[in-house]
């Protein structure tokens, strides 16, 4: 699943820097060893079998607590997944109310182009789509 997302990933940021005549280089938290090479080898296949053209070089490798940008990613990623609790199931998580109502609004207009949406498959239980 970890390969699947970070696929989805970098085609998005691909996409979404390519259409801005930029590049990206991604960094990511650290793993275990064995996850971070095949990590690595996936983001390697995207960069060079997939002609993502924005991604300058496969990913490396920080700990979070030593960079402070990495660790407002973890918060920030923390929120939005807060976010898609509840606003996938509201019955379910509503200890999380605060999320929409101080941060799902602001969090739409800073990242108008990223969104979480609920799809309806076929047995009627909702699932996740990041855009």
């Amino acid at each position: 699943m970890y390969c699947a997302i970070l696929r989805e990933a970098i085609k998005r940021v691909d996409q979404y820097c390519a259409t801005r005549k930029s590049s990206f280089h991604l960094m990511l938290d650290e793993q275990e060893d064995n996850l971070r090479h095949e990590l690595v080898a996936e983001a390697s296949r995207q960069m060079f079998g997939e002609a993502r053209r924005a991604m300058i070089e496969p990913p490396i490798q920080a700990e979070s607590h030593l960079f402070q940008t990495l660790q407002c990613a973890d918060w920030l990623c923390g929120l939005v997944g807060r976010i898609a609790c509840y606003k996938v199931s509201p019955g379910e998580f509503p200890e999380l109310n605060w999320t929409d109502t101080y941060f799902a609004t602001r969090l739409k207009k800073v990242a108008p182009t990223s969104g979480i949406r609920q799809q309806v498959n076929i047995s009627q239980t909702s699932g996740l789509i990041i855009d």
